[in-house]
């Protein structure tokens, strides 16, 4: 089993939302549709499960899949709180810093 990339948690995460290829590659933006069909591949094979069921009408998540998708929208929210931690953790070093050389 191999832990998926944050980049394709957030087209998973993009998929649910808007259950259509072509939206997911505007949203991400990929060039075409082909990379998110990838993304979904890769992902089956690394967490070794079938996360959705496509046809050329409609795009439909499996129980596993909704429960993955669950969880991959919260690795995103905690991912972007890290970021913001970072940020302000930058933020006040420079404050800091600026502060110190008068």
């Amino acid at each position: 089993m191999m832990f998926p990339s944050l980049k394709n948690i957030q087209y998973l995460v993009a998929l649910r939302k808007h259950l259509h290829f072509s939206k997911v590659a505007q949203e991400c933006f990929l060039l075409v549709n082909q990379p998110s069909a990838l993304v979904l591949i890769n992902l089956k094979k690394g967490l070794e499960v079938q996360l959705v069921e496509c046809n050329n009408k409609s795009v439909l998540f499996t129980p596993a899949g909704e429960k993955i998708v669950g969880q991959a929208k919260n690795v995103m929210l905690s991912t972007y709180d890290l970021v913001q931690i970072a940020q302000q953790a930058l933020f006040n070093i420079s404050k800091f810093l600026t502060n110190n050389r008068r």
